[in-house]
């Protein structure tokens, strides 16, 4: 949990802990492929990649308040064939580096 001056830690926390047991809810009630890991490092970006040709991104604000929808997105898109030139590709890398080095959430310890 990142601690911030201009956040309630707390109410921060409480947060991340209900996003946790939502989509934890989600892949066992109807059996989705989902895995959650945690870092320890905060990464510079959020990043969703859908069906190998989108990358949604935005950056990370703490301290502001909001839900982050608010903060401009970045739609990226390849078609055709992955171009290693591409920001797509980037973001993938850049992606996959940090998920590399996290560590895996064990949803089945957290719903008992």
């Amino acid at each position: 949990v990142c601690s911030s001056d201009l956040v309630d830690n707390d109410q921060y926390q409480r947060s991340v802990i209900e996003s946790l047991r939502i989509i934890a809810g989600l892949r066992k009630s109807r059996n989705w492929n989902i895995e959650v890991r945690l870092y320890d490092k905060l990464p510079l970006f959020r990043l969703m990649f859908i069906d190998g040709w989108l990358c949604l991104v935005s950056h990370y604000v703490y301290g502001e308040g909001g839900d982050g929808s608010e903060l401009p997105q970045l739609f990226v898109s390849v078609e055709g064939r992955r171009v290693k030139a591409s920001l797509f590709f980037a973001f993938e890398r850049y992606f996959n580096t940090l998920w590399e080095g996290s560590e895996s959430w064990d949803f089945e310890s957290y719903l008992e």
